[in-house]
């Protein structure tokens, strides 16, 4: 009885510790954002899906700079189109740097990316990439999942555009992540608990200024994803 006495003394703190492991680990995946799920239609620049709302700094191993360069995540399925999405670059005068990043697409497509300018103009495209940290190597230093890089000279409303090399949309059934990050892009908040003891505080726009007035108003942009505005006269960008 001494012995399974012994072994409920220490076991009744090891499952104290697992749990609290599991609820950290839990908590963890809670305070990541989750990538947001592409919405038809999005098949034109008119029909573009905007993702400013989704844009966050917490860390991603597949993302470049993740925990220092505002980013987003899109779970995209093709249906025989091309997928637009538009997004805000912030700053004007500045060169701001924005990545573009395909994820898992190959084997099922070789992807294609274009990003075009608020008239419309394609300014940049790629097809395949020396490779990056989320992307499958065909061979050592090569995949097929594209990656672009470009220098925004100017603020405003940008579009990119997921489609198959080099002329054909992303094909029926198919899956893909499409990573976006701008430099000095607004990060937001994606769950209420962020905006909970003083955490609303930590929300800014690109130019400094507070983001929301209060807890409240920040728990009212998350519930209703970026519906109702923040009270710091931040655009909609829903």
């Amino acid at each position: 009885m001494k012995s399974l006495d012994f072994r409920g003394a220490w076991l009744t703190p090891l499952l104290t510790l697992l749990a609290a492991m599991v609820a950290g680990m839990l908590y963890a995946g809670v305070a990541l954002a989750a990538p947001v799920n592409e919405v038809e239609p999005n098949d034109s620049i008119l029909q573009a899906q905007n993702i400013d709302r989704y844009f966050t700094l917490d860390s991603d191993p597949n993302i470049t700079n993740s925990t220092t360069v505002p980013h987003a995540t899109v779970n995209g399925t093709g249906n025989n189109t091309f997928d637009y999405y538009s997004f805000t670059v912030p700053e004007a005068g500045v060169f701001t740097i924005g990545l573009f990043d395909i994820d898992g697409a190959w084997p099922n497509f070789d992807s294609y990316l274009r990003l075009y300018d608020s008239s419309s103009n394609v300014i940049a495209a790629n097809d395949d990439n020396a490779g990056d940290p989320g992307s499958e190597e065909v061979f050592p230093g090569f995949t097929l999942d594209s990656y672009l890089e470009y220098n925004f000279p100017s603020a405003g409303t940008y579009y990119i555009e997921v489609g198959r090399c080099c002329i054909d949309p992303v094909p029926d059934t198919v899956s893909y992540k499409l990573n976006v990050s701008v430099e000095g892009h607004a990060v937001y908040p994606q769950t209420t608990a962020e905006c909970k003891n003083n955490g609303w505080k930590n929300f800014e726009n690109p130019n400094g200024s507070p983001m929301f007035k209060n807890q409240g108003d920040c728990v009212s942009n998350v519930a209703t994803l970026g519906k109702n505005e923040p009270g710091q006269n931040v655009p909609n960008t829903m």
